[in-house]
């Protein structure tokens, strides 16, 4: 009779014993960013739209794939130019043809996440005016806000 008290006490202790510390969860964060420069060709007759795009996102279970960044080089005129190739980086490109004044560039980035489906962000514009003389200026401007497909908004 004494062995069955034994393992009787050892069951309870066990049962009383804490429980293993559970793994903390994963906290999903969607950071994607994109970034824009302007710049002109050496003859002044170009200027270039560039638009970079990173994800540092903290996926978890999901996963982000087929980006898609795009550019889009504004002329003072209203006239734009606009290129979108598969990846991370693009770059557009318009001739000045004479037109003084501010170019804007802006950058999206598209991309599909598995568990939220498309989705897309926006970065900050970047200008640069055109000046008689070959003068140049670039500055930034608050740009594009970053939501899912459909719902972007675009404030230059």
């Amino acid at each position: 009779m004494r062995p069955r008290m034994r393992s009787l006490a050892a069951g309870a202790a066990l049962w009383l014993a804490p429980a293993p510390a559970v793994a903390a969860q994963c906290q999903m964060v969607f950071s994607v960013s994109v970034y824009n420069d302007a710049a002109f060709s050496e003859d002044r007759t170009v200027v270039y739209g560039f638009s970079t795009s990173s994800d540092n996102s903290i996926l978890c279970t999901c996963g982000h794939g087929q980006y898609l960044t795009r550019t889009t080089v504004y002329a003072p005129d209203g006239a734009e130019t606009t290129a979108s190739p598969a990846g991370f980086a693009c770059c557009a490109a318009v001739a000045t043809n004479g037109r003084m004044g501010t170019y804007t560039v802006t950058g999206r980035v598209n991309l599909f996440c598995s568990c939220a489906g498309p989705v897309a962000a926006g970065g900050v514009a970047a200008t640069i005016a055109a000046a008689q003389g070959g003068g140049a200026r670039k500055s930034g401007v608050s740009n594009v806000a970053g939501d899912r497909i459909g719902e972007g908004r675009e404030d230059t």
